[in-house]
């Protein structure tokens, strides 16, 4: 028995046979009207008959007038054409004029003025510079002397017209025999031109259109200017088509490289303008108005005849397309209907909510369905596309770093050249103390606004390029290109872009070489890591590019120098010290030296200086305030190498400063005073540690032991510095020889004197007496 004809049945029945139930009730008779099948067979109908209607009216509405249509459009062209060449020969024509009534041009003709040839070929070299006229090249010629010259060179006509500007047509005669002839500005043929500086040399080819300017009849020379006829072609002719010919009465003075060449019978056009018709072909011909050039445009018959052949055409495809698309919509919708009801009971099965009533039931049930499915499909979409994305990045990364070779983590891509751009961000220090209460989370963000910027940029110049993050700090791009300079402009833009914002950080932008498989992926991130290991310490955006491989990193700092500093920082010459520093830091940025070899080189420095001041004073300890991690970090903070330097400096300040308090402190002492004034009263005198300590009635152990404990530096020392002190006011103050300082200054030997002056200045008398003072 039918579950219909059984009441009992509605009550036992679960929801899913009621939801049948109503797909059931969908299709019967009476709702045939707003079922599927009827609606998309009336809109198929209806979309038919009015595309039928609307080609209909546009093919009836094109006639014959299409023919005038095109001639018009050629002739157009043509107009145009033709104005832009006249426009152009005009201003040749004035720019000539010009140039050879200017007064360096016309010392050309007068011998005796041979040595402002410069002066006229710089003249010269501005007028083919000037991009407006597409002149190559323009030369002067003397007929009296037979002398040729332009921006480039000076020589006779023999060499000029063999060598340089060889022609067949274009002869030495040709060019004398321009003297004689009647006339002031002249358009000539253009022709092949061929220069070949040399016997074996394979020769240069040009094709120019000469000009010819000579000025008044009696003139000794007359100027040629040599026009790019391709360039002109490219830039005044307006076409599609290439078959382009001007004629100056029955000469030819330009033909392109056209595929119809138009017969010797066919050159006679007795009107300034218009168009015949000759061996399937238009020639549309238009004559200018300023030089009586005529200008022909050839364009095939059939090009023409082939758009009036869409007319009868369009009627035969629109009578097959009605048919097809009657036929087409019913089968369609036929086809269409029962499996629709298939997959809308199947949706329904599964769908806990009934569909709202709607005009076309079948959508409301279909959309409801689809658009839980898409939800679904958009979050797994996204959840994959996160996954993939990680894993792809830890991909590249692995491959780069060579850190896990499993096969399911190797990286491939097609074999075409690629080049690796490593983009390592830096935050200032400045930007850092602006936002201290959220400084990580500002950083972050920069980072990422200046990772978007780097990835939108380059893939906009460039065809599906890799990009992915090795470090929080460092982005790297991976670019399919032939050659480095295909990337450099986008670097540049980068670059400028960054610039800006120097306030917040800067980037070093580290560029690999050229190469050519997935394999060599790690070779050009060693690479990468090399050219960012080379970068200058400068506090500014820069690109490492293949010429940043040719700095070698040289030792800059010589144990004497440590030796000179500490020596100073000890005596309390600050000044020296100052010196010394400006003269090895000058050094730094005058070889570009690496920043992380800066930077090593700064801790040494720090750290000999410290041990060698140990040494001469004993001031610093191990409590001391300038901590050797403080100072370490001060100095890894710095960005360039004013900064580097201004570090360093303010440490050594502060070791001065303590040394001159410590000389203070112990000036009180009735032992050190005396010490201290009797080698300043005797320094040029020949006395030891004995003689001090003999007038002080003690013994020399004591006066020794005492000296070095109350000042941090050995009495011998102490002589030394204080004897090295007079010498140096002495070769500032007066005209003695090194050798006389020397013996004023207590030193019997001079070698002795040149050793302990080099050891506590850094450098040698004469040196010294001849450094530029403030």
């Amino acid at each position: 028995m039918h579950f219909l004809s059984r009441p009992s049945a509605w009550r036992k029945g679960t929801r899913s046979d009621l939801k049948l139930i109503a797909i059931q009730r969908l299709f019967m008779p009476k709702n045939k009207t707003n079922s599927l099948f009827t609606k998309l067979v009336v809109a198929f109908m209806v979309i038919i008959f009015f595309l039928i209607g609307l080609n209909y009216l546009t093919i009836s509405l094109m006639s014959t007038e299409i023919r005038g249509e095109i001639v018009s459009y050629n002739s157009a062209n043509l107009e145009r054409t033709a104005g832009n060449y006249e426009q152009h020969f005009e201003l040749v024509r004035k720019t000539m004029m010009s140039f050879y009534i200017n007064e360096n041009i016309q010392q050309f003709g007068k011998r005796e003025n041979f040595i402002k040839y410069p002066a006229i070929q710089e003249e010269l070299k501005r007028l083919v510079g000037n991009s407006l006229l597409m002149m190559e090249d323009v030369f002067l010629y003397s007929g009296t002397d037979e002398q040729v010259l332009d921006y480039k060179k000076s020589t006779v006509a023999d060499q000029m017209f063999s060598v340089f500007l060889k022609q067949e047509t274009y002869t030495k005669e040709f060019w004398v025999r321009q003297y004689t002839e009647d006339y002031s500005y002249k358009v000539l043929a253009d022709a092949t031109f061929y220069e070949q500086a040399y016997a074996n040399a394979p020769a240069t080819s040009y094709v120019y259109l000469p000009v010819v300017y000579k000025g008044y009849a009696d003139s000794p020379f007359y100027m040629v200017g040599l026009l790019d006829s391709e360039k002109m072609f490219n830039q005044l002719q307006i076409s599609v088509h290439d078959n382009l010919i001007i004629m100056n009465n029955d000469q030819i003075l330009y033909e392109n490289k056209a595929e119809h060449r138009i017969p010797d019978s066919n050159l006679n056009f007795a009107a300034n303008k218009g168009f015949r018709i000759d061996d399937d072909y238009y020639y549309f011909y238009e004559q200018g108005k300023g030089t009586g050039f005529t200008y022909v445009s050839i364009v095939p018959v059939e090009t023409i005849s082939a758009q009036l052949k869409i007319k009868s055409a369009l009627l035969t495809v629109l009578i097959l397309s009605i048919f097809i698309a009657i036929l087409s919509a019913v089968w369609f919708v036929r086809k269409i209907n029962n499996p629709l009801k298939q997959i809308i009971e199947s949706l329904l099965n599964q769908n806990k909510k009934m569909p709202e009533s709607s005009r076309i039931k079948e959508f409301d049930a279909i959309s409801e369905q689809f658009r839980h499915l898409s939800d679904a499909k958009e979050q797994a979409d996204h959840e994959l596309k996160s996954h993939k994305s990680l894993l792809q990045n830890f991909a590249y990364v692995n491959k780069m770093k060579d850190i896990w070779p499993r096969n399911e983590l190797e990286v491939h891509f097609s074999d075409a050249p690629y080049l690796l751009i490593m983009f390592h961000l830096t935050i200032r220090h400045t930007f850092g103390d602006m936002i201290t209460e959220h400084r990580e989370k500002n950083e972050s963000r920069w980072y990422s606004y200046v990772k978007e910027y780097i990835d939108l940029t380059i893939s906009h110049d460039h065809r599906q390029p890799i990009s992915f993050h090795m470090e929080k700090n460092q982005l790297m791009t991976i670019v399919f290109c032939e050659s480095a300079e295909e990337v450099a402009p986008v670097l540049e833009k980068i670059k400028t872009t960054l610039d800006i914002d120097q306030s917040y950080g800067f980037a070093t932008i580290s560029v690999s070489s050229i190469y050519s498989h997935s394999d060599e992926l790690t070779e050009a991130y060693e690479e990468t890591l090399l050219r960012l290991q080379m970068r200058p310490l400068q506090a500014a955006t820069i690109i490492m590019k293949d010429d940043s491989l040719d700095k070698r990193v040289q030792p800059t700092v010589s144990a004497d120098q440590l030796r000179e500093i500490a020596s100073q920082l000890s005596a309390g010459n600050f000044a020296n010290v100052r010196h010394a520093m400006n003269k090895l830091f000058g050094k730094l940025r005058e070889r570009q030296y690496p920043a992380t070899e800066a930077i090593k080189l700064a801790k040494l420095l720090m750290d000999r200086t410290i041990h060698l001041y140990n040494q001469g004073t004993g001031l610093l300890t191990v409590d001391h305030p300038f901590s050797h991690a403080q100072a370490e970090s001060m100095i890894e903070n710095c960005l360039s190498y004013e900064e580097l330097e201004s570090c360093l400096m303010s440490f050594f300040l502060q070791l001065h400063e303590q040394t001159e308090q410590l000389k203070q402190q112990v000036g009180t002492d009735k032992i050190i005073d005396f010490a201290t004034q009797y080698v300043v009263a005797n320094y040029s005198k020949a006395f030891n540690l004995e003689d001090v300590a003999g007038e002080l009635k003690i013994t020399s152990g004591y006066l020794s032991t005492y000296f070095k404990e109350k000042t941090g530096t050995n009495f011998v020392d102490y002589v030394n510095q204080i004897r090295i002190e007079k010498a140096c006011e002495m070769l500032r103050d007066t005209e003695l020889k090194a050798r006389e300082i020397a013996e004023l200054a207590g030193y019997q030997n001079i070698n002795s004197f040149n050793r302990m002056f080099k050891k506590y200045t850094g450098m040698t008398p004469t040196e010294y007496r001849h450094q530029p003072r403030s």
